[in-house]
C-alpha cells in the first residue's frame, strides 16, 4: 500500500540575486513498511526534501507539485491540519540533536512533553510513557535520566532522546536526516541497530538522509540518488550498489572502495549558476558534446546518455 508519494516537486528559493532552483522535478513513492535511503554530497537537496515533506521549508520557498500521504496533498492542508499530522503520523530526527532540545528544559520533560501533545493525559502518565520510551531506546537508568539536562548527555544519549520524543506518537512514516553523524563507530552501530528494531516492532516506513552508503545499506531496501538537486539514480539498494549506471553512483562508490578515499574530481556546482545539460557533465569522465547542452530524462531510473556504455 502505497504511503506517501512526491510527484514532480519543484522549489525554488526567491533571494536578492533572484530565484535559486534547490529542487527539479523530484519524484518518490514509500510504500507501507518499505525503508527508502536519499543519498548525496552535502547541497545536493536531501534535507529539502524532508523539510518539504514537514511543511518546514521557510517563507521565502516557492514550491509546486504533489506531496500525497495517505492519500491527502500535504501542500494543500491548512496549518492545524498540517500540525496534527507533522510529529504525529510523520515524525522526524533532525541531524544535530542538541540543537534540537531546549538547554533549560529536561530531557524527561521534553519527552513527556512529546507524550502529552499526541494523547491527553496526566503530567504522571507523560512521565510513566517518557520513561519508557527512553527505556525503549536504549537509554540507560531513564529514571534518574529523566531529570538531566541535554548538556548531561552524550551525542549518542541525544539521539536516542531525539528518538524518543520521535517515537511518541508511533508515525507510519519516520524521516531520519543523518542519524549517525558525529557518532563514533561502535556508537553509529547501535544506533542504526536501535532505528531497525524500532522499524520492525512498530512497522514504520523510513525514509533516511545520508552520504554514508554504509549506514543506507544497513538501513534500507531502496536507494534514491541524488545530485544538484534532481535524482540522477534510483532503484533497489543491491541492484544500484552492486550494479551502479550512472557515472556520479559510480564515483560515489569508488570513492569509499577498499576502505580508501577517493574524492570526486571538481565540486558541486553552485546552485545558482546550475550548468546546462547534465548538471555532472563538468566531473563526469564519460561526458560527450550532448551532455553539455541536452537535459537528459530519468528514464528507467538512470538520468544519463550514455549510461549503456558507462
Amino acid at each position: 500500500m502505497e504511503l506517501l508519494n512526491i510527484n514532480e516537486l519543484h522549489i525554488n528559493f526567491s533571494t536578492n540575486g533572484g530565484q535559486v532552483q534547490v529542487l527539479s522535478g523530484f519524484c518518490l513513492d514509500i510504500q507501507k513498511g518499505n525503508s527508502i535511503c536519499l543519498v548525496g554530497e552535502s547541497g545536493c537537496g536531501k534535507t529539502i526534501v524532508a523539510l518539504s515533506i514537514m511543511r518546514l521549508l521557510p517563507e521565502n520557498a516557492q514550491i509546486s507539485g504533489k506531496i500525497r500521504f495517505k492519500d491527502r496533498d500535504l501542500l494543500t492542508l491548512g496549518k492545524e491540519e498540517m500540525r496534527r499530522i507533522r510529529g504525529h503520523e510523520i515524525s522526524m530526527i533532525f541531524e544535530q540533536p542538541s540543537s534540537c532540545l531546549n538547554p533549560v528544559f529536561t530531557v524527561g520533560d521534553q519527552i513527556a512533553e512529546a507524550v502529552r501533545a499526541n494523547e491527553e493525559c496526566e503530567k504522571k502518565e507523560a512521565r510513566e510513557s517518557a520513561i519508557a520510551l527512553m527505556k525503549l531506546t536504549g537509554i540507560p537508568s531513564p529514571e534518574k535520566r529523566f531529570g538531566q539536562y541535554p548538556h548531561e548527555f552524550s551525542g549518542g544519549m541525544l539521539q536516542r532522546a531525539m528518538i524518543s520524543i520521535a517515537m511518541a506518537s508511533k508515525p507510519a512514516l519516520l524521516i531520519a536526516d543523518e542519524p549517525t553523524t558525529s557518532l563514533d563507530v561502535s556508537v553509529q552501530a547501535q544506533m542504526i541497530e536501535l532505528i531497525k528494531d524500532l522499524i520492525a516492532k512498530f512497522d514504520m516506513s523510513l525514509l533516511l538522509i545520508t552520504h554514508d552508503l554504509g549506514v543506507a545499506a544497513e538501513l534500507c531496501r531502496d536507494v534514491v540518488v541524488m545530485y544538484a538537486g534532481e535524482i540522477v539514480e534510483n532503484g533497489g539498494l543491491n541492484e544500484v550498489f552492486d550494479h551502479p549506471r550512472h557515472p556520479y553512483t559510480q564515483a560515489l562508490l569508488k570513492a569509499i572502495s577498499d576502505g580508501e578515499l577517493r574524492p570526486i574530481r571538481g565540486t558541486v556546482p553552485e546552485l545558482t549558476h546550475l550548468p546546462e545539460g547534465c548538471r555532472f557533465h563538468p566531473r563526469c569522465p564519460y561526458a560527450k558534446e550532448q551532455c553539455c547542452y541536452l537535459k537528459p530524462d530519468l528514464i528507467n531510473g538512470v538520468r544519463c546518455h550514455l549510461w549503456k556504455k558507462c
